[in-house]
């Protein structure tokens, strides 16, 4: 199966949350809160690696999403947010299969997501309704800083020299 992933309110605009949403028949949603992307870049920034906070925050809120359904998912198509970015992203993904142990890796590709499309919808929705504090008709699930960090830092938060 293939699906779209899409981005509302950006990685790097740490006042804000951010929604990552897939769909393409089955959907998900999940929420990166703003205070979670402040501790996560301040781990980074501790690291000497305050850079690689979006790519690998990002792509870690994706692996996460995707986590639970990965060996139904032939082909991962990721809206395009950094123009030349790509291959780092899909690089960072893999990494996170082989940290996870994941014997099925989907294809990753990039796209950009038009504003029609399902997933845009989805994810733009959602976004909304969480800043105008809205009750969701959905299951959103919120990622914690300890899920984000054991993935997108290299070593565990309290050990953490590199990224």
């Amino acid at each position: 199966m293939k699906v779209e992933i899409d981005q509302s309110g950006k990685i790097e605009e740490t006042n804000k949350n951010t929604v990552l949403a897939f769909s393409n028949g089955k959907h998900g949603v999940v929420l990166i809160r703003s205070k979670t992307k402040r501790q996560l870049l301040e781990m980074f920034r501790r690291i000497g690696k305050p850079k690689l906070f979006i790519y690998r925050t990002f792509t870690a809120g994706i692996f996460l999403l995707v986590e639970p359904y990965i060996t139904s998912l032939s082909t991962i198509a990721i809206d395009t947010e950094w123009l030349g970015k790509d291959r780092l992203i899909s690089d960072i993904f893999s990494e996170f299969v082989q940290k996870r142990k994941v014997l099925h890796k989907p294809n990753i590709t990039f796209c950009f997501v038009g504003k029609n499309s399902p997933v845009h919808i989805l994810a733009w929705i959602t976004y909304k309704s969480l800043v105008q504090k809205k009750p969701l008709k959905r299951k959103i699930r919120t990622l914690s800083m300890e899920k984000l960090a054991s993935l997108a830092l290299k070593k565990s938060p309290q050990k953490t020299t590199e990224v």
